[in-house]
């Protein structure tokens, strides 16, 4: 099993239940000086360049998913990715077979 590394809410689901996806991050780009004695941190904006949707139940098919090894809530959430989520337990299922042979 693995070790939750995510968090969890008051009700069980994941910190990530129905949060905005990232859009953009702020990295630091040196520093300018204001006047005599300030000195400021630079900072601009990157376009995330990552994919957005929930990749959290993609997983080897030798494997669980971390969602489904650890029990997250993740039903009702606007990112649940239910194809993902039915292949896993499709795969889930058929490990279980072979185990039982």
């Amino acid at each position: 099993m693995t070790t939750p590394r995510q968090g969890f809410g008051p009700d069980g689901r994941p910190l990530c239940f129905n949060r905005e996806p990232m859009r953009e991050y702020v990295a630091n780009d040196g520093t300018e000086r204001i006047s005599d004695d300030t000195i400021a941190q630079r900072i601009y904006a990157i376009p995330w360049a990552f994919s957005v949707g929930c990749k959290s139940w993609a997983s080897d098919p030798s494997t669980d998913p971390v969602p489904l090894a650890e029990g997250w809530k993740c039903g009702g959430c606007i990112h649940y990715p239910s194809e993902l989520v039915d292949l896993a337990l499709s795969r889930r299922h058929d490990r279980k077979l072979r185990e039982a042979k």
